[in-house]
């Protein structure tokens, strides 16, 4: 500590100079013994002037020598110094000193500081330590929610998202199948011979804005089932294999407008034929409601 250094210590002046032997006004009544070691310092008594720049330097103390007490009187004592000064000791210097006890005390105070020092920074280490549990503590937790939520994306991946796209691959290859029906009955309806069973111009036939209209519905349901049949992406990125999706729709895209096609022409034909039997049904079944109503008169 700063405060624990010998500079705080006891000092005394210097009276005379004899060569490398010093005497000062400090004796045994001060605490002085042989063998104490002794700092001389010059006191600021004048100011240093930088010998280059001309600058104040101010008036520091210097240290000049040092040395040992050899001789102790009551009010005085002499001070040999262990070798040649920096600049020439004269009376008027200061001569500072640390007696025995003063000693003891400044190693006490310096020991009380070591240890309360000591035990700050343990004190610190042990906050340090603590805030690092907690911080890796947090971060396991983190790492844990982590996982969990992982875990649950899998889950609801394996439990919803894998049958849905499963279920709509079903749903997709059902509308295939019914459009490969519908080519299928279009096709039988090629094969119905078109006749005329009412006679030329009879009630029969089917006005342009029928067939227009007929056209228009049959049109109508081919593109809902086209709109339908549209690729669906999987997870993942993966497609559904090409012949669910393709198959039906190729077949759509290449073939000439419905309304010129010789199957359309047939079922326009069917239905012109399910009307004409609708209409003779409907006359034989008038003309036999008549017949047994004169046969009811007449038994009257």
């Amino acid at each position: 500590v700063a405060w624990a250094l010998p500079a705080d210590a006891g000092e005394g002046l210097i009276t005379k100079v004899r060569g490398r032997t010093l005497a000062i006004d400090k004796g045994a009544a001060d605490g002085l013994e042989v063998g104490l070691e002794v700092t001389v310092v010059r006191p600021p008594d004048e100011a240093i002037i930088h010998p280059l720049t001309g600058e104040n330097l101010g008036a520091p103390e210097i240290e000049i020598a040092s040395g040992r007490i050899n001789k102790v009187s009551a009010r005085a004592a002499s001070v040999q110094l262990d070798g040649n000064p920096i600049i020439s000791v004269r009376p008027g210097d200061m001569a500072r000193f640390l007696t025995i006890e003063e000693k003891m005390v400044m190693d006490q105070e310096v020991a009380t500081e070591t240890v309360e020092q000591a035990s700050r920074e343990r004190g610190e280490i042990r906050s340090e330590s603590s805030r690092l549990g907690r911080n890796i503590s947090s971060i396991q937790g983190s790492i844990r929610g982590l996982e969990k939520a992982i875990r649950e994306l899998r889950r609801f991946d394996d439990d919803v998202v894998k049958p849905q796209f499963n279920a709509i691959n079903r749903q997709i290859k059902e509308m295939r199948d019914e459009l490969t029906e519908l080519h299928e009955t279009v096709s039988l309806l090629n094969a119905v011979p078109i006749q005329d069973m009412g006679g030329e111009g009879g009630e029969d036939e089917l006005s342009a804005e029928d067939i227009e209209r007929l056209r228009l519905i049959i049109q109508e349901e081919i593109d809902n089932l086209q709109d339908q049949l549209a690729v669906v992406q999987p997870p993942g990125g993966t497609l559904p294999p090409p012949d669910v999706m393709d198959d039906g729709l190729a077949e759509l895209e290449e073939e000439q407008p419905i309304f010129t096609q010789l199957w359309f022409l047939g079922l326009i034909g069917a239905l012109g034929l399910g009307g004409v039997a609708f209409f003779l049904y409907t006359q034989m079944a008038g003309d036999s409601d008549e017949d047994d109503d004169e046969d009811d008169e007449e038994g009257d």
